[in-house]
């Protein structure tokens, strides 16, 4: 937060995020007003909930027979009425 002084008018930051050797200050982090805190834990929860579908994904990828074993996908799919398929025949007379 940049803040003005009351004496002189020169601007500071009032809570700096960085020390003079460029390293994070965590507390004062936490000293910001309450939607700096609130967005800052939407994006954790925003990354975690990522991961998670990073997770999912890499396990469908490496077995997806097992999870339509597992997820049922398949009997959904192929709920329905009973069909037939005949599969097309081709029928070449070839003379020798």
């Amino acid at each position: 937060m940049v803040d003005r002084c009351s004496k002189c008018g020169a601007k500071f930051v009032r809570f700096p995020i960085k020390d003079e050797q460029g390293k994070i200050i965590w507390k004062n982090l936490f000293k910001m007003d309450m939607m700096s805190i609130l967005f800052l834990i939407c994006i954790i929860f925003m990354v975690i909930g990522y991961m998670q579908d990073i997770k999912q994904c890499n396990k469908v990828i490496e077995d997806p027979c097992g999870f339509c074993d597992k997820s049922g996908c398949c009997e959904i799919t192929y709920q329905g009425p009973e069909q037939t398929f005949e599969a097309p025949t081709l029928n070449i007379n070839i003379d020798n």
